[in-house]
């Protein structure tokens, strides 16, 4: 482990050095080592004047990427007075903090450059700069999507979708519910001659609408959760996004189920608002800030 009092020693028999031979020219050549002699990557040297005083450096102005979900360059050393810039060349929105008492600061969720709010315009649901903006909007006219622009899913390719994942369950169900039915002894020849039977039915029934509630919720959240789409959505090639473009969570995929009902009860009314709204969301997008997109 490298310590603070080590380099501080190293720094200063190297000052005494250099003071000693104040008429000379020197170069100062600093090796910051781990105490197995290895190189310490990204690893800041400051270095002081013995007399306390010493040059400011000359403020520039520096460039941090972000690229794959990652800072390029990693590591930025820049005199202060300086100014940085983080784009976001991801596909993706990204949202930089920084709680460092020598800058605190925060960039809210954006891709590209993240333009000061002021001399952001609106055009759809894009925002872009003042001076893009004609641009922009040929590019929309030529129909060229922007990049990383989401392309959301209709109405009715979201419905077929929906019948396949309900055909897929529908045979589960159906294969759970024959062999239910070894266990629930009902005489068919007879049925309706004994309350015995009816009482076996509405239990197998039972039985089968909670196999069909867990199974439909596991399967959901399960496969948005992991894959991003059910195997409806896989074979329409959808994808279900938060609105920032990011993966939807698994806690996030389940209340989106659940959230679903909701569109059910208001006699599918929650569903065919993905006929009419912009992003294309239904009720349960709009509850859970999903969104179905394109590949």
């Amino acid at each position: 482990m490298l310590t603070i009092r080590s380099i501080a020693g190293v720094l200063t028999f190297t000052g005494g050095v250099l003071k000693a031979a104040s008429a000379l020219a020197a170069t100062l050549v600093v090796a910051v080592q781990t105490t197995d002699g290895r190189a310490l990557a990204g690893a800041v040297v400051t270095v002081r004047g013995v007399t306390g005083s010493g040059h400011p450096g000359t403020a520039v102005a520096a460039i941090v990427d972000q690229i794959n979900k990652a800072f390029v360059p990693d590591l930025v050393v820049i005199p202060t007075g300086s100014t940085i810039e983080f784009p976001n060349t991801d596909s993706v929105s990204h949202q930089i903090y920084s709680f460092s008492a020598a800058k605190k600061f925060q960039l809210p969720l954006y891709r590209g450059k993240p333009y000061p709010p002021d001399e952001l315009a609106a055009f759809g649901t894009s925002l872009v700069c003042a001076a893009c903006k004609p641009a922009f909007t040929q590019k929309i006219r030529e129909g060229i999507q922007p990049a990383g622009a989401m392309r959301y899913a209709g109405f009715w390719i979201r419905f077929v979708a929906v019948i396949v994942d309900g055909i897929a369950l529908y045979i589960v169900g159906m294969v759970f519910f024959a062999i239910s039915m070894i266990f629930f002894k009902i005489d068919w020849a007879n049925f309706g001659r004994s309350q015995a039977d009816l009482m076996q039915l509405l239990a197998l029934e039972g039985v089968w609408a909670l196999f069909n509630l867990i199974v439909s919720a596991t399967y959901e959240t399960w496969m948005i959760g992991r894959f991003g789409a059910t195997l409806g959505k896989m074979a329409c090639s959808l994808l279900v996004v938060n609105s920032d473009g990011t993966k939807v969570s698994y806690q996030r995929s389940l209340g989106r189920h659940f959230a679903k009902y909701l569109s059910s009860f208001t006699l599918a009314i929650g569903y065919i608002m993905a006929g009419l709204d912009e992003e294309k969301r239904s009720l349960h997008d709009r509850i859970c800030d999903t969104r179905v997109i394109k590949k």
